[in-house]
């Protein structure tokens, strides 16, 4: 599995990657929304959480993550 982490400059991140159905509960529980268009998730916190929540969840090694630039 790989997982996209793109950190918005207004705060937040989209989430985007292969999908996975805990992938979405994850976002769900950090009050995501989801963005049809892109097929990607729009999450309120810093990509430090979303890459930790993952983790802890879904059992993920760092090199499964990539951090894209500021959107």
């Amino acid at each position: 599995m790989r997982l996209q982490i793109a950190p918005l400059s207004g705060g937040g991140v989209v989430l985007s990657g292969d999908y996975h159905p805990d992938r979405v509960a994850v976002a769900k529980r950090m009050q995501g929304a989801f963005l049809s268009a892109s097929r990607a998730w729009r999450v309120p916190v810093s990509p430090d959480i979303v890459r930790s929540n993952l983790t802890l969840k879904l059992g993920l090694l760092e090199e499964q993550f990539e951090i894209l630039d500021v959107l």
